[in-house]
């Protein structure tokens, strides 16, 4: 196969995607060059997706960074976590019972997107098999260690319930996380009155593992958190 500097410059950045992860040069190029595929750009501010909007294609963040926001289902708090590419947003949603994004996206940076409709989706399924194992891999590693979060024992402590309530909401559990959550409401989550919450979060942020100011929570880095 010839391959022109467009077409094996695009595969390149094709094979730092964990989907692409493993595939032949030939079959990447094979891929750029007959497959329909979308190239977008988000300036810094701009909404990627939007959380309730049809997930109609996979997009993969190709260079730059993104806020992801999860908003409950009550729409009483939310989580912000950021990202830097290679990432790939909400694989699970293209397929299934509910196929819409959960969460929204924002560019923190300048982004480069590529996209791919479900369509081509399937026939890339159905044609590559590393193609085919690595988004199985990718879907199964989420639905374990959801499995695993639901399974791990917890102490009784108030301290220890805090802890658990960031770290199953967030989608890693690792790096800084901004909660926008006021005292009250994480009172209500947890049961207990909201001095006691008050207590535990002042005692977290003397220790240098969070900032508190009016409704937000700011982890500075949720692996001290869960090194406890």
């Amino acid at each position: 196969m010839v391959m022109n500097a467009h077409d094996f410059r695009f595969s390149r950045v094709l094979l730092q995607q964990p989907l692409f992860q493993g595939m032949a040069v030939d079959d990447l190029v094979d891929i750029v060059t007959h497959m329909p595929l979308g190239f977008h750009k988000y300036a810094e501010g701009k909404t990627v997706i939007k959380a309730m909007d049809p997930c109609q294609s996979l997009l993969f963040i190709t260079d730059g960074k993104v806020s992801i926001c999860t908003e409950s289902v009550d729409k009483h708090y939310r989580i912000e976590e950021e990202f830097h590419a290679p990432f790939l947003p909400e694989p699970e949603c293209l397929f299934g019972l509910r196929q819409y994004h959960l969460r929204t996206l924002t560019a923190v940076t300048d982004c480069n997107c590529i996209s791919i409709r479900k369509e081509n989706v399937t026939q890339l399924l159905d044609t590559y098999a590393i193609f085919r194992i690595n988004f199985i891999n990718i879907l199964s590693t989420q639905s374990q260690r959801q499995q695993r979060r639901i399974l791990m024992p917890h102490s009784g402590s108030l301290r220890s319930r805090i802890i658990s309530f960031m770290v199953d909401r967030c989608m890693k559990p690792a790096g800084p996380k901004l909660f926008h959550i006021n005292m009250r409401t994480l009172a209500e989550e947890m049961g207990v009155d909201k001095r006691k919450i008050s207590q535990v979060l002042h005692e977290l942020c003397d220790e240098d593992k969070v900032e508190l100011s009016r409704s937000r929570i700011t982890v500075k880095a949720m692996e001290n958190l869960l090194s406890e």
